[in-house]
């Protein structure tokens, strides 16, 4: 006799077998994962912050102008992006889906809202 490993409760079966049925075997591997982020999971959470960040400061505006301090005091992540633009002789431009911003030397973040993200590449920097 085995013991199941989500109810524990005692079954026959074949000697590899680890579970009493597909429902616990199912319970079993999504408690894993809710206990156990992926880093893909962790990942996407960082950046779906970073978009609420982003979303809430210009709200009905197409750009604004933060200091980078403030921004990282609401705990928007810098070094977690979707992707970036890289222009001769211009700084680059870093994105979170349809936002995009780049440092200036006084310490500020330019943040701007995209039409659109189409044509870009979509890398995360890590």
């Amino acid at each position: 006799m085995k013991t199941c490993l989500q109810c524990e409760k005692t079954f026959r079966g074949r000697a590899d077998k680890r579970y009493c049925s597909d429902y616990c075997r199912a319970q079993f591997n999504n408690q894993q994962r809710r206990t156990k982020p992926s880093t893909q999971q962790r990942i996407h959470s960082f950046l779906k912050q970073n978009h609420q960040i982003l979303t809430q400061l210009l709200r009905e505006r197409k750009s604004i102008r933060i200091e980078e301090t403030q921004l990282v005091e609401l705990g928007f992540r810098l070094r977690y992006v979707t992707h970036w633009v890289e222009a001769p002789e211009q700084p680059t431009r870093f994105g979170c889906y349809e936002f995009e911003w780049q440092k200036t030397k006084a310490g500020f973040i330019e943040v701007q809202k995209t039409k659109s993200v189409i044509g870009t590449r979509l890398t995360i920097r890590v």
